[in-house]
């Protein structure tokens, strides 16, 4: 999973219920990434002013980062980056005048992505349940179709390959 900039939140020890403990543990993780990945969801659902005093969600968002770190653990990588570099994408798609699609397929069933901005659907309130998405018993990584504007294909490419270099992984080119 590439390596975006992120910001780097500070370590905040037992910030929420007891009964949240790995957004406890994300949020006074050593990992930079982890750290952003659960401070910016946070962020997304406190602003929210619909669902930020709904357990629901908060259940949701430390189901999730559980399952992450279970599959993160098997894969031996850090699934917390995976969102966070789709987010960046999706940011920079968005950037070059392009449309982003609200969501195609399993990956709506995620409530982070939808608190991360990669996904414009709420999967609490349409009822989408996030194994289908990604559980721990399914080691991979999750499947996200972004849907793009074909006129703006050319220049996301372009930005995409100038950002990354000769790191560029030609799979974009599926867009």
């Amino acid at each position: 999973i590439p390596s975006v900039p992120v910001k780097d939140y500070p370590k905040r020890e037992n910030n929420f219920n007891q009964k949240y403990k790995e957004l406890n543990y994300l949020s006074n993780s050593d990992d930079i990434y982890e750290r952003y990945w659960v401070n910016e969801c946070i962020n997304s659902l406190c602003m929210n002013s619909d669902i930020r005093g709904k357990s629901k969600y908060w259940d949701e968002l430390e189901e999730e980062a559980r399952v992450k770190r279970v599959i993160g653990e098997k894969l031996g990588t850090n699934m917390f980056k995976y969102p966070i570099t789709l987010k960046y994408y999706i940011d920079m798609i968005w950037e070059c005048g392009s449309l982003v699609g609200a969501g195609r397929g399993s990956s709506c069933a995620a409530l982070n992505h939808y608190l991360l901005g990669i996904t414009q659907l709420d999967p609490i309130e349409w009822n989408l349940p996030f194994f289908r998405y990604m559980n721990d018993e399914r080691v991979e990584l999750g499947d996200i179709d972004i849907d793009i504007c074909p006129s703006k294909k050319g220049t996301i490419v372009r930005k995409i390959k100038e950002e990354r270099g000769n790191r560029f992984n030609s799979d974009i080119d599926e867009l």
